[in-house]
This record gives C-alpha cells, structure tokens and sequence, in this order.
C-alpha cells in the first residue's frame, strides 16, 4: 500500500511549460541516474519533447552532475552555460539544483529569465524567496499524507482499502523564473 507523486506527470508539465514559452534547447539537470524518481522525471522531460515535436540534445542531459562531494557538476553546468549553442532553459531536478543555478548564472553574468529560464522541482520553501522567485514542480504531500493517514485509519479499523495504490498528481507553480523566449 502506497501513494504517491506522479514523477513522471511532474517533469513533464515542468518541460511543457518550458517548451510552451518557446524554449527548444532545454538542459534536463539532476542528482543521479540511480534514483529512481530521476528516471521518471527524464520520462516526463522527454514525453513533453516528442509531444511538441522537438529532439532534446543529449548534450543538455548530463549524468553525473550534482553530487554534493564534487565541484565537477559546477564546471560542466558552466561550460554547457557558455558554450556556442548554450540551453535557454533548464528543467532541475529539485529546488536545490535550480537554486545553485540561479547563483551559477548571476556570476556568469546571465539574467533570469532573460537569458535562461529554470524551472525547480518540489515547491521548497527557499524557492519562494530567491532572485527571482523559482518556477516549480509542487508535489500533493498534504493530499498524499492525508491519504496515507485514511488508510492506516482503515487498516486499524479493519476496513479493505479500496485503492491500495495512488498517484496524485503534482502542479506547476508559475513564478518569475520562466519567460518567452524572446
């Protein structure tokens, strides 16, 4: 018995709002391939993409990046920042890559979201607060805390559980992030 967030909903909206702003050359960062929600996040990155008729560059999908005990994620998210073809925007795969990034970009000197638009992952509380406020991926907890209370309730009450399996679907929080591409 379980419930969870749709990982796979959740990056696709992410990128599809991207994708709507006119942005075509989207960099996908995360945490590591291993984690399971990553792969499902890629899932949605990559659905949005063919839906919208548009090849991702593998080039903006690195693996590897964002390990806390390395500087390696900084250095290639730099040089991919300042490369000749550069990504407009960047789907991250948490609030927290997206709010290095933000600091990454400021001492670049790139603007956000003139010169890129990022979009963050969970809703944190941080991401309300930074320069500008992040774009977002806010999971259901509550719903899905709620839910996970009904059915311990039910299993102490000796009750079947009817859905004993559920995906809750996540939401886009718009923010100052994300712009048109211009």
């Amino acid at each position: 018995m379980w419930a969870d967030s749709d990982a796979v909903y959740g990056g696709y909206l992410a990128t599809k709002h991207l994708l709507e702003l006119g942005h075509r050359r989207i960099a996908y960062l995360g945490y590591k391939t291993s984690v399971e929600s990553y792969g499902r996040r890629l899932q949605g990155y990559l659905q949005a993409h063919a839906e919208f008729g548009v090849e991702p560059d593998p080039e903006l999908r690195p693996t590897g990046l964002w390990e806390r005990s390395s500087c390696e994620e900084f250095q290639s998210t730099m040089t991919m920042l300042q490369s000749d073809n550069p990504p407009t925007a960047c789907f991250c795969f948490y609030d927290g890559i997206a709010v290095r990034l933000l600091e990454l970009a400021s001492e670049i000197g790139l603007s956000i979201p003139e010169d890129l638009s990022i979009v963050g992952y969970d809703n944190s509380l941080r991401s309300n607060f930074t320069k500008p406020p992040l774009t977002t991926v806010q999971q259901p907890i509550a719903e899905i805390a709620a839910y996970g209370l009904k059915m311990l309730a039910d299993l102490i009450d000796g009750n079947e559980i009817a859905e004993p399996q559920v995906i809750m679907k996540p939401q886009l929080v718009v923010r100052e992030s994300t712009a048109a591409r211009a």
